[in-house]
């Protein structure tokens, strides 16, 4: 199931509902590494436009590495 991150909790949602039943949703890039260190078989990460773009891409680039398997879609 995917797991969208984005501190717009509406617009969160309405990228939820989009992706399908499944889905979950956190605010911060720290709460989606917590996330992820629970659940290793996480296949999609969708960043939303209220998270940083450095942040986000410096966090794809260590999941590159980490989880290749885990796509990340910013």
């Amino acid at each position: 199931m995917p797991v969208i991150v984005d501190a717009d909790s509406a617009r969160a949602s309405s990228l939820a509902s989009s992706v399908g039943h499944g889905s979950h949703v956190v605010s911060t890039l720290e709460q989606l590494e917590a996330w992820l260190d629970r659940r290793p078989n996480e296949y999609a990460v969708l960043v939303g436009p209220e998270v940083d773009i450095e942040a986000a891409m410096m966090v794809a680039d260590q999941l590159r590495l980490k989880r290749p398997g885990l796509g990340v879609l910013l």
